[in-house]
């Protein structure tokens, strides 16, 4: 009989939205050597003690990983500041650790069903959605950085959370990646939409900033 996760709460959020960038943009593994770490992890997670908050589980599961593949390989990067920008206060909720109760701390059971079948279609389909990406992006003959590649996929994955209530699952794989396919196109399209937006905002910050810089 298969024990249950003393985490179970906790993982999907630690899966969908950390581990592969954790794995191949801070410890730099290479796409066969991410998929052992991610197989690894599905093992030995269960054998994680009990944790109190999404929080204490991610900083566990990420050093853990750390530890695996190991410290050394740990890419250690300055932050770069463009510009000062006002920090906005977060108070964590409950499930991060917190007292506060937030609206999906309300309805912590529909939210736990909701992660609980993103992470079903990320264990299954995680692999093939980035193959798929790759794709697109070749379709498009767009060329981009790992991390750029990697915020991609994690924009999908967002967005399967965000949409996954409406996923009708028809129970076959191949139906399955159809759902997933368009959600890769929309997310790509939206991500180069989005970069050129900023550009042009970026722009005419610029610009105005030279103009009041040469009245001055």
């Amino acid at each position: 009989m298969r024990s249950v996760n003393p985490n179970q709460q906790f993982l999907s959020d630690f899966l969908i939205c950390h581990l592969h960038s954790l794995l191949t943009r801070e410890l730099q593994c290479g796409s066969f050597e991410a998929d052992n770490a991610i197989a690894w992890f599905h093992k030995e997670c269960r054998y994680f003690p009990p944790q109190k908050s999404q929080f204490d589980f991610n900083q566990y599961a990420r050093n853990e990983v750390i530890r695996h593949v190991g410290p050394h390989r740990l890419k250690k990067e300055t932050p770069k500041v463009i510009r000062d920008q006002p920090v906005a206060t977060w108070t964590p909720c409950q499930h991060w650790g917190g007292s506060r109760v937030c609206a999906n701390c309300h309805q912590a059971n529909h939210v736990a069903g909701v992660m609980v079948r993103a992470q079903a279609l990320w264990e299954e389909n995680h692999k093939f959605v980035r193959s798929y990406v790759n794709t697109v992006l070749t379709r498009r003959s767009q060329e981009v950085t790992q991390q750029v590649f990697d915020d991609i996929v994690s924009g999908l994955w967002h967005r399967v959370v965000k949409t996954v209530d409406s996923f009708k699952d028809p129970g076959n794989g191949t139906q399955r990646r159809d759902w997933l396919k368009q959600a890769v196109e929309w997310t790509v399209s939206s991500y180069f939409a989005d970069t050129m937006a900023a550009k042009r905002d970026s722009r005419r910050t610029e610009s105005f900033e030279e103009v009041i810089a040469n009245i001055a």
